[in-house]
């Protein structure tokens, strides 16, 4: 190949310069579009992935929503053999919120953030409960035994003031503790003279009020929580 004047351009080194040039060019402009073209292809397919799991997410979460409705529509029972054992109401929809990844959830779907927000605040706070619990029922295991053995009673007679004292923890009569007790006969005078003395003491006023405060905020964050299901 040869130009008017008769060189050979094969052999031209600014032929080769601008040939070199031009594929360089080519092969930056190549990479710079494929580049371009990828980014758009993988943002586009992140995006759309990202879409797919918000929208399963948010099913998982409208399904377990659902179940919790027959959950906290249970109706309330107590348990007086042990200040250990919260309201039926409130543990079994401690329990049933157990299974739920709701910190995945909440940084999933900002749909429900609100009410995701206030399950996890109640579960927060039902540990912390428990906590109280557990501490009442060493506070007043110990002090039952303490004044029982000042009157000669065995351990096994502590129960009853046990579960007295709790049935008046959640405004039970006598009429109605009196079928949790294992004999006939009424209340014994000796029970209610162990209540009355466990009561007056500092220990039990204080660890009282702090299990009525939690409970009273579990069940209207509980509360808050049915209405924001049921509608």
């Amino acid at each position: 190949m040869s130009d008017k004047n008769g060189k050979n351009r094969f052999f031209d080194k600014d032929f080769f310069k601008f040939l070199l040039i031009g594929v360089l060019s080519g092969i930056i402009a190549g990479l710079i579009t494929g580049y371009i073209v990828g980014q758009y292809l993988y943002d586009y397919q992140k995006a759309n992935e990202e879409k797919q799991n918000q929208r399963r997410v948010e099913r998982e979460i409208s399904v377990g929503l659902e179940s919790l409705k027959y959950k906290i529509a249970k109706v309330e029972t107590f348990n007086i053999s042990s200040v250990k054992q919260p309201s039926d109401r409130l543990s079994t929809f401690a329990e049933s919120i157990k299974i739920f990844p709701l910190g995945y959830w909440i940084e999933s779907s900002s749909k429900y953030n609100n009410i995701l927000s206030l399950i996890i605040s109640f579960q927060n706070k039902y540990l912390n409960f428990i906590n109280i619990c557990n501490e009442f029922d060493a506070k007043l295991t110990y002090l039952i035994r303490v004044f029982n053995s000042k009157k000669n009673l065995i351990e096994p007679n502590d129960i009853f003031i046990y579960k007295y004292f709790v049935g008046k923890l959640n405004k039970l009569s006598d009429t109605e503790i009196m079928p949790f007790f294992d004999y006939g006969g009424g209340i014994s005078s000796t029970v209610k003279e162990g209540y009355a003395e466990i009561s007056r003491s500092a220990e039990i006023k204080k660890i009282k009020k702090e299990y009525i405060s939690e409970e009273k905020d579990l069940n209207t964050i509980l509360d808050t929580i049915k209405i924001k299901i049921n509608n």
